[in-house]
């Protein structure tokens, strides 16, 4: 019994801290003399095998056009993407985007009526955030 308790005492000192999901993003994309041309900011929900963006704000300068491309990724690869409309204000605008939903890989992968394995949930969300006018961008990756 003591040895069982000299285990669970030795596990529970090494075990290391708790990571931390990211719960929220903001992304800037700027011109090479600093000036913003875009930022973009919200929320991030995990769900089981899914995540969704919410709270998006986006801001484009006057004169400028962005979007953004978000992909997201399980440890098997690319689960699901989506763009942003591109939008090109003549004037310094902030825009309210809708949620975005990021669906996990709920397929049947091996045909025995379940969906697959929780392996092939969303781990990180990858948001490109893209000034059209210049090809410039900036990127924020966000872990599960």
């Amino acid at each position: 019994m003591a040895v069982l308790a000299s285990v669970s005492a030795a596990l529970v000192a090494t075990a290391g801290p708790a990571l931390a999901s990211d719960t929220s993003f903001s992304v800037t994309v700027k011109h090479s003399n600093g000036t913003i041309v875009s930022t973009m900011s919200g929320n991030v929900v995990w769900y089981n095998r899914s995540a969704a963006l919410t709270n998006i704000k986006q801001y484009i300068r006057g004169g400028e056009c962005s979007y953004a491309a978000i992909s997201s990724y399980s440890v098997l690869g690319v689960v699901d993407y989506r763009n942003t409309a591109k939008r090109c204000p003549s004037s310094n605008t902030t825009y309210s985007l809708n949620n975005i939903l990021l669906n996990g890989n709920n397929e049947d992968s091996d045909g025995d009526g379940q969906p697959g394995p929780l392996l092939e949930a969303i781990t990180d969300i990858d948001i490109e955030l893209l000034d059209v006018n210049d090809d410039r961008h900036a990127f924020q990756v966000l872990r599960r």
